[in-house]
């Protein structure tokens, strides 16, 4: 009677691992198809014939600018990106400065350092 019970047992780990090696086959099988991607490109950005915008630099339909709304960075002002600003903030200012050095004059320099422990 034991004998018996054990032949089952083994038949039926044998029957597991059969069964187990078909699924293992047929997911292979599987994970193995290409499945056909179609590619999904940037929607929404529609080109004006290559003219990129004043106020953002991107090309896009004319009612659809993401600087719409928004502040520059640079002048604080709205409708436009920083890269696309206009204002004079970022050209050079020149500086007329007057030197009224005498190389005559003597320069003196006092000093003193002082190290240790005070009393």
């Amino acid at each position: 009677m034991e004998r018996d019970h054990n032949l089952e047992k083994t038949l039926q780990a044998a029957r597991i691992d059969e069964t187990s090696k078909q699924h293992m086959k047929s997911l292979k099988d599987e994970s193995s198809k290409v499945e056909n991607v179609d590619y999904v490109g940037s929607q929404g950005r529609k080109h004006q014939g290559g003219t990129s915008c004043g106020n953002c630099g991107i090309s896009h339909a004319q009612n659809s600018c993401p600087a719409a709304g928004r502040r520059c960075h640079k002048c604080k002002k709205l409708n436009h990106f920083a890269r696309m600003c206009r204002a004079a903030a970022g050209q050079r200012k020149l500086v007329s400065a007057v030197d009224d050095y005498d190389s005559d004059s003597e320069s003196m320099f006092i000093g003193a350092v002082n190290s240790g422990e005070k009393d």
